[in-house]
């Protein structure tokens, strides 16, 4: 039923090629333009999913039948509902489990139907040509001599994918494909679908308007691997998904800075790996001269005062939002615009509003300027320090 109502949703939109890329996703996908950024995660592994609000505030994240995410319904279904990642299917609906099926259609989601017609308008506006089964199969070399190992990687993969790959696209990769398939040899061939699976992959987020999540290989003496680039960032910083805290804890630390490293993830022209890693390095350094700082252990003088004292709370929100304060253990702390909490009796609507006082960008500009560290530096530090206070609390 969902995939009936939603193939037929599709075919009535009638798209006009002539509009804007932007408006054209909106039609076809009901996705409103992101505030910071709009990133296409295909590597959808559970701590993949995870970070990736933290690198764009509109996540478009692949799922498939038998991806991690769509293994825990109910953390689908919570991320789902707010707002942290939006899944993008990869195959129709009657390739998922009934009940995943049941949560997707409660969920912003983005169809195969709805995918392919935004892929098509989009290779029609650039000038690249059709995303046509029949012309792959015209262009394909004669498989039908092959073992039956290799046909079926050619039909099964080979064909689907290229079709989603606008002719000119298409054409890059072809005679390259063609050559494997005159040799016979099903290895080569089995080792070049991790190449189309990235060409597929760039070709979505392009035509959705997304930065694509992209690849580096990443040496160690032991072994290459390959590393999806924004996993490495954060685990790099020090902020990515650990097991050993619940999935759900670690998304309520940083929910209030989704898309927050975005300037580390938008730039994908060569070497981008380079410049996101001397960006890195600078924040974790500009960290470490805050800890080592004399204002530093002011703030954690700060903090422990307040934990005794619910009016220095009071003050220090009114403080912390006003930036007036800026100098001893108490200024440590409302100048940062930090305050963990309160004693026991401490009132509901108090915590609530030193929440909002930590998680505030203004906290943290002001907190930039009391440390004298970039913004970046301190949302980071920020993640690093509500992380860490859930891990010692587990």
């Amino acid at each position: 039923m969902v995939e009936k109502r939603e193939r037929e949703r599709v075919e009535g939109l009638g798209f006009d090629h002539d509009m804007e890329i932007g408006a054209l996703v909106r039609q076809a996908t009901g996705l409103k333009p992101p505030q910071v950024a709009r990133g296409f995660v295909w590597d959808n592994d559970l701590p993949t999913a995870l970070t990736a609000p933290l690198f764009y505030d509109q996540s478009l994240v692949v799922v498939c039948r038998h991806c991690e995410i769509t293994s825990d319904l109910g953390l689908l279904k919570w991320m789902g509902e707010r707002n942290l990642i939006v899944p993008v299917l990869n195959g129709c609906y009657h390739n998922f489990a009934p009940e995943a099926v049941a949560v997707l259609a409660g969920l912003t989601h983005v169809s195969r139907f709805a995918f392919f017609e935004v892929q098509q308008a989009w290779a029609n506006k650039e000038g690249l040509g059709c995303l046509c089964a029949e012309c792959t199969k015209e262009r394909l070399t004669d498989y039908s001599g092959l073992p039956a190992e290799s046909k079926d990687l050619v039909e099964g993969f080979y064909i689907s994918r290229l079709t989603e790959l606008p002719t000119k696209v298409r054409e890059t990769v072809l005679p390259h494909i063609n050559g494997l398939i005159a040799t016979g040899d099903t290895k080569a061939l089995e080792a070049e679908t991790s190449g189309v699976e990235s060409m597929v992959m760039l070709s979505r987020a392009r035509s959705i308007n997304a930065i694509p999540q992209f690849r580096f290989l990443q040496a160690s003496p032991q072994e290459s691997s390959v590393s999806p680039e924004a996993k490495y960032l954060a685990l790099t910083l020090g902020i990515l998904y650990s097991p050993s805290m619940p999935a759900r804890e670690y998304l309520e630390v940083i929910a209030d800075y989704k898309g927050s490293l975005s300037f580390l993830v938008d730039d994908t022209s060569p070497p981008s790996l380079g410049r996101a890693m001397d960006k890195v390095s600078k924040i974790n350094s500009e960290i470490k001269e805050m800890r080592g700082s004399r204002r530093y252990k002011l703030y954690h003088l700060g903090t422990r005062v307040v934990r005794r004292n619910r009016r220095v709370v009071i003050e220090a929100l009114i403080g912390g939002a006003l930036g007036m304060l800026t100098t001893g253990p108490i200024g440590a702390v409302a100048g940062a615009g930090i305050v963990l909490g309160a004693e026991a009796g401490a009132t509901e609507a108090i915590e609530a509003a030193a929440n909002r006082a930590s998680k505030s960008r203004l906290s943290h500009v002001v907190a930039a300027r009391f440390f004298g560290k970039s913004l970046p530096a301190i949302q980071v530090w920020r993640v690093q320090e509500a992380l860490k206070t859930r891990t010692d609390k587990s």
